[in-house]
């Protein structure tokens, strides 16, 4: 656990690198809170069907302030070469953007893992905090630090989940 919460360290840096703009990454303000070996058992239905027996699961809690995001974590016997899959859960979420959240950490995977593919799991993680801060700050349940250029898309209100480090803003797909 306190490996992977400094390998969260030296992938995204201190708030302070970021805010002198040495490392193009808004500040996260979620925290890794809990990381264990799951069951099969505990795990949500929709979750149950991209597993195998032989795939080690995990149990992560992520939170900021009084807010939980809690996430399945299904690591494939083959992995690196097999990508994780994630399900997350967050009490009284919006369907729309949680299902977009799980998007981001589960099919547009390669974009964590473009420049290199260490720490794989270090980014999951932090892409889950900064994803958690998005929908807490777009939703209004904690005060919005981050800039959305366009706070909701199309009917489904989706928030931007991804970060334009050029721009500086978050952004829709």
């Amino acid at each position: 656990f306190s490996d992977l919460s400094s390998g969260i360290n030296a992938e995204y840096g201190s708030n302070k690198l970021v805010k002198e703009g040495t490392i193009p990454q808004p500040t996260i303000l979620s925290e890794l809170s809990m990381w264990k070996e799951g069951e099969m058992e505990n795990l949500p239905e929709s979750m149950k069907k991209h597993v195998s027996d032989r795939d080690t699961l995990y149990e992560i809690m992520v939170k900021r302030a009084k807010s939980t995001c809690k996430a399945y974590l299904a690591l494939p016997l083959r992995y690196p070469d097999t990508p994780p899959f994630t399900t997350l859960h967050i009490s009284g979420s919006e369907p729309n953007n949680l299902r977009a959240m799980e998007e981001e950490l589960n099919v547009h995977l390669t974009e964590l893992v473009a420049e290199n593919e260490n720490y794989l799991l270090t980014k999951i993680v932090s892409r889950l905090c900064l994803l958690l801060d998005v929908y807490l700050e777009g939703m209004g349940v904690e005060p919005q630090i981050k800039f959305f250029l366009n706070k909701f898309k199309g009917p489904a209100n989706i928030l931007p989940f991804v970060y334009n480090a050029e721009r500086q803003l978050f952004e829709h797909r």
